[in-house]
């Protein structure tokens, strides 16, 4: 059933409560009812649980594995004992098989009958052609078409032997092709490995979670049960879950019909062809060693003239250090190649290369993800918009085909942006070794970049344009690395690096861009990412190639930014922040430089909202409203908040800008360009800080929204 018929999922629940009553212990804490797609069924507490009480208790007795299969399927076809070519799967496959044929007269009926019927509810590998046309350009595809080859071969050989059979009884004639893939599909969709023996009855109908797993399998102590045992406390009716394998989307769909929503083992597969001659030999052996779940050589180098390495980009780790060594090795010429031989190389886990190799490496990385992002017929951010609408929630098969391409695209997206990261860390990396002799370095690097500006602009196109042009974690990393490349300019991001490079900064930017994408944005923010991600692009695309900048661009780049901070009002007001004044009711603005802030705020009722405006050249006149804000007042260093402050006997501020602690201090000045250092301090004598936020801004800002109240 892939579409909830409430006839059907009854009977499914009923089928699965017999189940239990045949073959798990009395007292079980749980009770098969219906859950919804894509199974209809699972298991829910009959009471509140604690964590390690034993839910349900299934004998051994009861269980099958290949011995126990092996044996019933010698007594029912006594022939088959001369079989030679069977496998462990066959065996059990021809078990399931014959006792479905047995029908009522099983010992497994019950069993039997609570099974899935279709292959396409266990496996995509057997949807229709129109759904899995859904995983065009999704390795998920590839893995499905190899599934259903593999059982077909496996179905061929079986058959051959039952042919070779002297006579065919009524339970070997119920094998075919379509019998033989429904026992496949059930195998792979239910075994649980002989640890455990291979089929479990009734603990199959726990359905899997694989971010938060709330129940776990074991044997019992005494070797006579297979027991399921909660992980954590349940509640009365609350359904249980646990981890049927480590498995990514791409992977569960194929072998057990199903996606989950949140998957922490998301992956995807690249195949590369690997160049294997006496001078790589000895470096692809030392940096690309086999790893499970990273590394997997299909043709073994040094067996020819070239190899195949299988490497699986994971969420967990979307740039393994095989990758990145391979990738390393196919951007060396032969000179680099000596050098490398000569000096030889590191068997940790860091990569042993240049960072000019390194470089152009991770420029090719970024190449290979947009090229694999390119080849879906659908946007990752078309994707998302799609699952979030719930159109295709009453096409079970289409929706699990979206979430698992969207899946592997989010981790290749995570390979994007962890090369991105690592060229900002071989750019923090340049600014330590250039301490002390930046000038040298700079006159020797200027004249390569100007020879390499074709290529440059051949790289920024490729990254300010795209699949991931408007997605807002690629889009962060840009952003981020523009403001990096201003600070390296003033030779302050290797003394910043935490600060600049932070997991927290790119949730921040990301949180940022999707706010400046909805229509409800202040066209300030949008301008700001505009110009930010146009910036980083180019000096992203611009370093990767040359390992320098243009000078004379970033000189451009930071009068441009200049302006735009004086002609956007500063900096653009996100909306939460914009939300927290407007709930005040009535707030006095004082400064010239809070023009974004007034356009943001004129929406709000004027009775609730009055704008007071504070000239530098006149006294402030008393402020008799219980909130000031301020952003920005002394940016020309001009004292005029000390006054402002001076006139308000309200109870809160709201200030926006830079802080002690909080700038950049490129002039030497740690109070930052925005709030004298009197004002501070008087602020910190009278006032008691209630919450500080960062701000997005340019670059070589570091503005925050701060809220201060009145001891």
């Amino acid at each position: 059933m892939t579409v909830w018929d409430p006839v059907q999922a009854q009977q499914g629940v009923a089928l699965a409560q017999e189940c239990l009553r045949s073959f798990a212990e009395v007292g079980a804490l749980v009770v098969p009812e219906d859950t919804g797609p894509p199974t209809f069924r699972g298991l829910r507490c009959i009471r509140d649980v604690v964590a390690n009480e034993v839910l349900l208790r299934v004998p051994i007795a009861h269980c099958i594995n290949v011995v126990r299969a092996r044996r019933e399927i010698q007594v029912d076809v006594p022939l088959l004992a001369q079989a030679q070519t069977l496998t462990d799967q066959d065996v059990l496959c021809l078990w399931l098989i014959f006792e479905r044929a047995k029908g009522p007269l099983s010992t497994y009926a019950a069993l039997t009958a609570s099974l899935p019927v279709e292959c396409s509810e266990m496996s995509a590998a057997f949807w229709p052609e129109e759904s899995i046309a859904e995983l065009a350009g999704c390795s998920a595809k590839v893995r499905l078409e190899a599934y259903h080859e593999q059982v077909d071969e496996a179905f061929t050989r079986v058959d051959s032997e039952l042919r070779n059979l002297p006579s065919r009884c009524e339970l070997v004639a119920a094998v075919d092709r379509a019998s033989y893939r429904w026992a496949r599909c059930i195998l792979n969709s239910r075994q649980f490995g002989q640890e455990l023996e291979s089929l479990v009855p009734c603990v199959e109908f726990v359905n899997m979670l694989a971010d938060a797993p709330s129940a776990f399998v074991r044997r019992s102590t005494d070797s006579e049960h297979v027991e399921l045992v909660a992980a954590r406390n349940h509640v009365q009716g609350e359904e249980v879950f646990f981890l049927y394998c480590r498995a990514g989307n791409a992977q569960l769909l194929a072998e057990r019909g199903f996606v989950c929503s949140v998957n922490p083992f998301d992956a995807f597969d690249l195949f590369l062809e690997v160049k294997v001659d006496q001078q790589r030999l000895p470096l692809i052996k030392a940096t690309a060693k086999p790893q499970e779940g990273e590394l997997v050589w299909k043709t073994e180098p040094g067996s020819g003239a070239g190899a195949e390495a299988h490497i699986i980009c994971s969420a967990a780790n979307p740039l393994p250090t095989g990758l990145l060594a391979l990738v390393c090795l196919e951007c060396m010429d032969e000179t680099a190649l000596q050098k490398s031989t000569e000096t030889g190389t590191s068997c940790g886990t860091s990569v042993p290369y240049a960072p000019e190799i390194q470089r152009a490496a991770l420029l090719r990385l970024l190449a290979v993800v947009r090229a694999l992002l390119s080849n879906f017929p659908t946007t990752l951010i078309e994707d998302e918009q799609l699952l979030a609408s719930g159109e295709v929630a009453e096409d079970p098969f289409r929706g699990m085909a979206v979430r698992a391409r969207a899946s592997e695209k989010r981790v290749m997206v995570l390979l994007w942006q962890t090369a991105v990261e690592r060229l900002l860390a071989l750019l923090c990396q340049c600014q330590k070794e250039t301490t002390g002799s930046k000038s040298q370095f700079l006159a020797g690097v200027q004249l390569n970049v100007q020879k390499q500006q074709e290529a440059v602009v051949t790289q920024f196109q490729s990254l300010h344009s795209g699949p991931l042009s408007s997605y807002s974690p690629a889009v962060s990393r840009l952003v981020v690395f523009a403001r990096a490349a201003f600070l390296w300019l003033h030779g302050k991001l290797g003394d910043l690096e935490p600060r600049v490079s932070s997991p927290v900064l790119y949730e921040e930017w990301a949180t940022w861009h999707q706010e400046a994408e909805t229509s409800e944005s202040s066209a300030s923010l949008t301008a700001l990412f505009e110009k930010l991600s146009f910036w980083g692009a180019y000096l992203l695309a611009q370093f990767a190639v040359t390992g320098a900048f243009d000078l004379s661009a970033l000189d451009a780049m930071q009068g441009e930014a200049h302006d735009l901070r004086v002609g956007l009002g500063w900096l653009p007001p996100p909306c939460h922040v914009v939300t927290e004044i407007k709930a005040v009711g009535s707030v006095a603005l004082a400064g010239d430089s809070v023009g974004a802030w007034r356009r943001a705020l004129v929406g709000v009722d004027v009775e609730r909202c009055d704008i007071i405006e504070a000239k530098a050249s006149e006294k402030v006149p008393p402020i008799d409203k219980d909130v000031l804000f301020m952003a920005s007042p002394d940016w020309d260093g001009v004292q005029r908040s000390l006054s402002v402050l001076d006139d308000f006997k309200g109870k809160k501020l709201f200030l926006v800008g830079e802080w002690f602690g909080h700038s950049y201090a490129l002039d030497g000045n740690l109070w930052g360009s925005s709030f004298s250092e009197e004002f501070q301090k008087q602020v910190a004598r009278d006032f008691v800080a209630v919450s500080s936020v960062s701000l997005p801004t340019l670059p070589l800002y570091s503005d925050r929204f701060m809220v201060w109240e009145r001891l």
